[in-house]
């Protein structure tokens, strides 16, 4: 997604009561607005009357194909021919729990709720590879370190890098969450540093770098622990100009952004949103943060930095809209 069209989005004037309507070309909202539509039916008959579940599972890649899961499948929508694609599972693995396009859009990790992890070719829709191991928790976040390292945060509070390329697809473990791993972000500028966000309300800042111990040669420390936060961290994202700037959100008990040094862990900001941080995107050109947020005021935020002054919000398009950015920004 352009700037221009991120800028558009979050305008003030463009909130309605019926929710936003923006450009005809707007490949983004197209989408949102045909598969609301193309499966309002399903939802009827499931009796569900939120949609926050289903829209939170959203990937856009850098291929601009965005990603949508919904159940157990995988819609695809490609903005060049504004096709639709469905990625349909044979058997039944459970819901979809998370979805992350690989750095080159050649493949898209899918989390299942009975805990399988595949691999899928978008072009083909078959399952390249993966991993079926019912004896682990659901998978609650997913991070790609390279095109073949991926790194996953499981509901029980494991992060374990794998590599695909090798038999023994385990590289290490990441030891220090206590409960569900929400978010995962690795570092592009560096290629060495993690950030991680659970429901613990812990952010961890691990080095890959970092030497193991003898007794345990495949399980990494973090580097740094940060307990400020007083909800669940859904959040984190680093800044693609600077590479020891972090930035967190946490959740509804807390409201607020905050960005960290994460040479020495310390606070450099903190600010009450006013809602619920549900995700967090850096502009890679300008110095400007764009988060989405839930209860109560279900608001989308464009913010300067380090000023953190609004750019420009809009807010309630519809009840739990934007629990997570499914975009990114282009050049």
């Amino acid at each position: 997604m352009s700037r221009a069209r991120a800028r558009a989005l979050v305008a003030g004037q463009r909130q309605e009561s019926e929710g936003y309507r923006g450009e005809e070309d707007d490949w983004l909202w197209s989408l949102l607005g045909m598969w609301l539509q193309q499966h309002r039916s399903l939802a009827e008959d499931k009796g569900e009357t939120s949609l926050s579940q289903r829209l939170k599972l959203m990937a856009n890649g850098a291929n601009n194909v965005l990603a949508i899961g919904l159940e157990d499948a995988v819609y695809l929508w490609d903005a060049a021919n504004e096709s639709t694609n469905l990625l349909q599972p044979e058997e039944d693995r459970g819901p979809i729990t998370c979805i992350r396009w690989s750095p080159d859009c050649a493949v898209l990790a899918v989390a299942f709720g009975n805990s399988d992890l595949s691999l899928i070719d978008p072009a083909t829709g078959h399952v390249v590879d993966g991993m079926e191991d019912e004896n682990q928790a659901p998978v609650l976040s997913l991070a790609w370190r390279s095109n073949s390292i991926l790194t996953v945060g499981r509901f029980d509070g494991t992060v374990v890098d794998y590599d695909f390329r090798k038999d023994d697809m385990f590289i290490c473990f990441y030891n220090g969450h206590r409960r569900g791993v929400c978010s995962l972000k690795w570092s592009m500028l560096s290629g060495r540093y993690l950030a991680s966000g659970g429901q613990d309300k812990l952010v961890h800042i691990w080095d890959a770098c970092m030497p193991v111990s003898r007794d345990h040669p495949r399980q990494r420390q973090w580097l740094h622990r940060i307990s400020s936060h007083t909800s669940i961290v859904k959040a984190v994202d680093w800044c693609p100009t600077r590479s020891n700037l972090l930035a967190s959100g946490g959740g509804c008990n807390d409201h607020c952004v905050k960005f960290w040094n994460t040479v020495n862990g310390a606070c450099l900001n903190s600010i009450d949103a006013g809602s619920e941080v549900c995700a967090l995107l850096w502009d890679k050109n300008k110095s400007e943060l764009l988060t989405s947020h839930g209860s109560p005021n279900n608001q989308l935020t464009l913010w300067n930095y380090p000023s953190m002054t609004r750019v420009a919000e809009v807010s309630v398009i519809h009840p739990g809209f934007f629990p997570w950015l499914g975009v990114h920004w282009e050049v």
